[in-house]
């Protein structure tokens, strides 16, 4: 009898209890859920599974990094990014698979398809298409990441001669989803514990109270020796960080090419995979990018080996070269687009938006307005 109740009880809670109350999970425990189903317990929706709602796809500002996530109470499930701040402000249910360092293949195909098919293999959750997607992309890092994507994966187990044959990058998207990713790997030969969100979830709580191993080694950051970078804001000239993220200042044409070339077959792949489903693009500029540069020079964050000192002029040009390409590309595919620094600009002449820990993100300030260019991106899109 005690065997039998023990295991009544457990299975009232994994298929009937826990689910409906992820939304409710403190933001210390996320980390604890299965990785699949983690988008089920963010708090910018009204219940653990959204009705009618908009996916956001990209790195990690479509997650939600930054200062406002820092200063969080973890104990409790709290807003902290542009999802909720568009959530609380249309009553839209926003759901982010954003992923933090993730390429276009990675952030706009390979991990939203992993969640959403994911989640409804399980028995417990049934997730519907979404209504609308926006893709955040962001110019900091993005076009890098899919440099670095290319030279550590397509060049391995492709022909990089074919790699502008549309169809043959096609193959290495479905490759990079069925064959590389551990999401996607493992939807094919899920186990049981797989169907367990609460014995998984409990496991691995119990886990982490347990002694655990030393922490690796971590290497101390590398210092950037450089002149200052200098904004000017109405009140005055600011320093702002040393080797800050640029819009790919760092990338030569032909880099630069291919980075939006492996961009467009991401959004052309997301397009066709949720046929039918309204798709924007946002742009989200760098933090060099959303100020008046002052100083002569400005010093970036490298990815390629590329030089670190730039001339502060070519930050503006670069920024409107990359943000005119992608909205060609969102414009050739259908795809409505919104500069956000349009928005951005007016606030950032008056005040800092970014940091002032974290500075490759927006604090509170600057994610309240990247939400208001999301929203009118929505109403665009009806």
């Amino acid at each position: 009898m005690i065997i039998g109740s023990t295991l009544l009880t457990y299975l009232v809670f994994e298929f009937l209890i826990f689910g409906s109350f992820l939304s409710s999970l403190p933001l210390k425990t996320h980390e604890y859920l299965n990785k699949r189903i983690r988008p089920l317990a963010q708090s910018s929706k009204k219940s653990v599974i959204p009705r009618n709602y908009v996916a956001l796809v990209g790195d990690s500002y479509a997650q939600g990094y930054g200062d406002w996530f820092l200063d969080s109470n973890f104990n409790e499930n709290p807003p902290f990014h542009s999802a909720h701040v568009i959530n609380q402000r249309t009553g839209i249910d926003i759901i982010s698979f954003g992923k933090g360092g993730a390429s276009s293949v990675r952030g706009m195909v390979t991990l939203p398809i992993a969640h959403y098919e994911y989640i409804n293999a399980t028995p417990q959750f049934e997730l519907a298409r979404p209504g609308g997607i926006i893709v955040y992309f962001y110019e900091g890092n993005d076009l890098n990441d899919n440099i670095t994507l290319i030279e550590r994966h397509f060049q391995k187990h492709f022909d990089m001669d074919r790699i502008y044959d549309r169809e043959y990058f096609r193959e290495f998207i479905d490759y990079t989803i069925n064959k590389e990713h551990p999401l996607r790997r493992m939807e094919s030969s899920m186990k049981i514990k797989d169907y367990l969100p609460f014995a998984n979830f409990s496991y691995h709580l119990l886990k982490s109270v347990l002694p655990a191993e030393p922490p690796a080694k971590q290497r101390s950051a590398k210092k950037v020796t450089a002149p200052p970078n200098i904004i000017q804001l109405l009140d005055g000239e600011v320093e702002i960080p040393r080797g800050l993220q640029s819009p790919a200042l760092g990338l030569k044409e032909a880099e630069l090419t291919l980075a939006i070339y492996v961009f467009e077959q991401s959004l052309r792949y997301l397009r066709e995979y949720f046929k039918d489903v309204p798709i924007g693009v946002v742009y989200i500029p760098s933090p060099l990018s959303c100020y008046e540069i002052a100083s002569r020079e400005v010093s970036i964050q490298t990815y390629q080996n590329e030089e670190v000192i730039y001339d502060g002029q070519l930050v503006r040009t670069r920024s409107n070269a990359i943000c005119y390409r992608l909205k060609e590309v969102a414009d050739q595919q259908g795809v409505t687009f919104v500069d956000a620094r349009e928005y951005l600009w007016p606030v950032a002449q008056e005040e800092i938006i970014h940091g002032p820990r974290d500075w490759k993100h927006f604090n509170k300030k600057g994610y309240t307005i990247l939400a208001e260019a999301v929203i009118a991106l929505l109403d665009r899109m009806k």
